[in-house]
């Protein structure tokens, strides 16, 4: 099962915690900007 975020404001901050969620969670998780 996906699951599906969506971030406000995806700045700096955004796109790290992206990276870092992608290493731990590839493929579980979507994220819609």
């Amino acid at each position: 099962m996906v699951t599906r975020i969506g971030i406000n404001g995806f700045g700096r901050i955004g796109r790290l915690v992206l990276r870092a969620n992608e290493g731990r969670n590839a493929g579980k998780v979507e994220v819609a900007r």
